[in-house]
């Protein structure tokens, strides 16, 4: 993160997919050093289940970091990176107390108390969808809205992982042809199969 050549800059995990446009999230650095978004809030059942109960926890998600080339969000970046490579790596869990997750919580809630106005959240089932708020977002009639889905149940689709490679493969279209024909097509394809995706999941995990 601390290498990276743009003034601006937009983190998402490795596992996350871009279901619509993203640039929006730009405009939030305009007066921001950082923006990012909150976990989820659910019961845990046993056995990988839960219950939904909010859409958000104020503690931050580690798979999404909005952040300008600044000061602010350097020192942030740098606090994260340090107390993260302090922990042992026979000790690091993800998810866990020596995860990046929960180094990333305390470093954010040190720059909440001293640096309140250079921070900014938004809203996770937009722009950080995990597969725990799928449920709600689907009875809100949120899907729509969503421009960030995060779940690693999409690198095992076969159907997914062929349609990026032939997206990728049609790119050297001209521009119009490939935005005004093709980009819809994989657009409605990959939404399609990114909901289906999303109530198997929910059918095997969710409890109301």
């Amino acid at each position: 993160m601390l290498r990276s050549p743009f003034k601006q800059t937009l983190y998402i995990d490795c596992d996350s997919i871009c279901a619509g446009n993203i640039e929006s999230i730009f405009n939030r650095l305009d007066s921001k050093s950082i923006v990012y978004t909150h976990v989820h809030d659910v019961d845990w059942l046993g056995e990988g289940k839960f219950r939904w109960k909010s859409y958000s926890r104020p503690f931050p998600q580690g798979g999404f970091l909005c952040y300008q080339s600044d000061e602010c969000a350097r020192a942030f970046i740098s606090a994260w990176k340090a107390r993260f490579d302090a922990i042992p790596d026979s000790s690091v869990f993800p998810g866990g107390d020596f995860g990046d997750q929960k180094q990333m919580k305390i470093v954010c809630a040190d720059f909440l108390a001293s640096n309140p106005e250079q921070l900014a959240h938004v809203p996770n089932f937009i722009w950080n969808a995990r597969p725990w708020n799928w449920g709600q977002l689907l009875r809100d009639d949120h899907f729509q809205k969503v421009r960030v889905f995060h779940s690693y149940i999409f690198s095992k689709s076969r159907f997914m992982n062929h349609l990026f490679r032939w997206d990728t493969a049609m790119q050297w279209l001209p521009t119009p042809l490939y935005s005004s024909l093709l980009q819809p097509i994989t657009k409605h394809l990959l939404l399609r199969q990114v909901k289906k995706l999303m109530l198997i999941q929910l059918r095997k995990l969710e409890v109301y």
